[in-house]
C-alpha cells in the first residue's frame, strides 16, 4: 500500500471495514442457524461491536503499544540477512522513528465508525421490531 494514492488507501480501508462487519454478521447469523429477526439483530450488534473495536485497535497501535513487538520482528528479519546495514540500532531509535511517522499521518477511522454505527442502528431497529411483534 506504500505506492497507492491517499484516496485509494481510503477506499481500501473502507472496504476492509465493510468486509469485517459483513463477515462477522454472516458468521454469527449463519452459524447459529436461527433465521429470525432476533438472530439478525444479534448478528448486527456483534458485527457492529467488532467493527467499532477496529477503532480501538487503531488508537492503541498509534499510541505505540506494539512498537517493541514490531521491532523484535524487524530484528528477526534482519538476522536472516547478514551483512546488511541495520536501519535501527536500538528499540528506542525504532520507537522514535515510528512516532515521527505517526505524527505525519493522521488516522483514518471514519469507515469503521460509519459501518459499526450503521450495524448498531440496524440491530436496534430489528430489536424494536422484534419486541413489538412478539406476543406476550
Amino acid at each position: 500500500m506504500r505506492n497507492l494514492s491517499p484516496f485509494a488507501k481510503k477506499i481500501i480501508i473502507s472496504l476492509i471495514a465493510f468486509a469485517i462487519g459483513v463477515s462477522v454478521w454472516c458468521l454469527i447469523f449463519f452459524l447459529r442457524q436461527q433465521f429470525s429477526i432476533d438472530a439478525a439483530s444479534d448478528a448486527f450488534f456483534f458485527a457492529g461491536m467488532v467493527t467499532l473495536a477496529g477503532i480501538a485497535y487503531i488508537f492503541i497501535r498509534r499510541w505505540g503499544a506494539f512498537d517493541i513487538l514490531e521491532y523484535s520482528f524487524y530484528r528477526l528479519g534482519e538476522s536472516f540477512r547478514p551483512g546488511m546495514p541495520k536501519r535501527y540500532e536500538t528499540a528506542y531509535d525504532f520507537t522514535v522513528a515510528r512516532k515521527e511517522k505517526r505524527q505525519k499521518k493522521k488516522p483514518f477511522f471514519w469507515p469503521f465508525l460509519i459501518v459499526g454505527g450503521t450495524f448498531l442502528i440496524a440491530a436496534l431497529i430489528l430489536m424494536i421490531i422484534f419486541e413489538v411483534n412478539v406476543p406476550r
